[in-house]
C-alpha cells in the first residue's frame, strides 16, 4: 500500500510524497499528475518553505540517480536508469545492486553517462557552493544552460544551509564493484551534515518519493479560495456563538464562554 502525504499546497508549484516501495510509489504518483522531483527544485522548496517545514525536515528520493563506475570517479546525473526502470530496479535492489551494463540498459547508461559529472565523498562546504561544479549541477534550475544562473541557485541553498546552522553537504557513497551499478539519490533531511545518499533500499515500504506538478496562478488561487472562505465563515459562527452547517452537518456551540463542536 502506498501513503500519501500532502505536505506544499499550490503556489506555483503543488508537491507531496509518497510512500511505499520505490517503483509502487513512483506509479501512484504518476498516476496523480506529478512527475518525480529533480535536486534543484527539491531545493528550491526547501529555501521557499522554510527550514522547519515537512520538506526540509523529512528526506526522499530524487529524480537523481548516482553511478558507480568500475574505473573512474562516481558520478551523480540527471538522467536516471532507475527512474526508466523502476520495476526492475526496486525487485533488483532486494538482493543487491542495480547493474546497469546489461544490452537493454545499453541507451539509457550512455544517456546518464553523458548528462553527468564526477562526484566523490569529499563535503562540499556550504559557503562555497556557488563555486562548486557538482553544486551548480545539482541545484542549478537552468541545466547547465546558464552556468552563471545556475551558479547563484546552487549558492542560494549553500545560504540556507548555513542560516540552518549546516556548513556543508557531504556525499554517502558505496565502494565500487568489477561491474557498474546505479543507486537512487536521497536527498537527505536538514540536520547537522545534511547530504546526498546513494540508496540502494528501493523495496523498503517507507521510502519517500516527492512529486511536483506546476500549477497555474489561476488554478492556485482557486484552489486556496474556497478554503479561505470557508474558514471566515466558520470563525464569523463561532464569534458570534451560532451554530453553523458544513457539509450537510450542523456544528452547535456549547459550553457558554468555553465553545467546542458537536455534531
Amino acid at each position: 500500500m502506498v501513503e500519501k502525504i500532502q505536505d506544499i499546497m499550490p503556489t506555483g508549484a503543488e508537491s507531496h510524497v509518497w510512500v511505499g516501495s520505490y517503483d509502487k510509489a513512483k506509479k501512484q504518483m504518476e498516476s496523480e499528475g506529478f512527475t518525480e522531483i529533480d535536486l534543484a527544485k527539491n531545493a528550491r522548496l526547501r529555501i521557499q518553505q522554510g527550514k522547519d517545514a515537512y520538506v526540509s525536515r523529512n528526506g526522499n528520493l530524487t529524480s537523481a540517480d548516482i553511478l558507480i563506475l568500475p574505473s573512474g570517479k562516481p558520478r551523480l546525473t540527471r538522467s536516471s536508469i532507475i527512474s526508466a526502470f523502476p520495476a526492475e530496479a526496486t525487485q533488483t535492489s532486494r538482493t543487491g545492486e542495480f547493474y546497469v551494463d546489461s544490452p537493454e540498459l545499453k541507451e539509457a547508461y550512455e544517456k546518464a553517462l553523458e548528462d553527468s559529472v564526477e562526484i566523490d565523498t569529499t563535503a562540499i562546504v556550504a559557503k562555497k557552493f556557488g563555486k562548486s561544479k557538482v553544486a551548480s549541477y545539482a541545484f542549478g534550475t537552468s541545466y547547465g544552460e546558464n552556468p552563471d544562473k545556475d551558479a547563484e541557485e546552487a549558492q542560494d541553498y549553500g545560504t540556507f544551509l548555513v542560516k540552518a546552522d549546516i556548513s556543508e553537504m557531504p556525499i554517502n557513497l558505496p565502494n565500487s564493484e568489477t561491474r557498474p551499478f546505479a543507486r537512487k539519490l536521497w536527498f537527505r533531511y536538514l540536520d547537522v551534515r545534511s547530504g546526498l545518499i546513494a540508496d540502494r533500499y528501493l523495496s523498503n515500504d517507507i521510502n519517500r518519493v516527492r512529486g511536483v506538478r506546476e500549477v497555474s496562478a489561476e488554478g492556485a488561487s482557486q484552489k486556496v479560495s474556497k478554503p479561505l472562505i470557508l474558514e471566515s465563515r466558520v470563525a464569523d459562527a463561532l464569534k458570534r456563538k451560532q451554530a453553523f452547517e458544513y457539509k450537510g452537518i450542523i456544528y452547535v456551540p456549547v459550553r457558554g464562554n468555553s465553545i467546542s463542536l458537536k455534531q
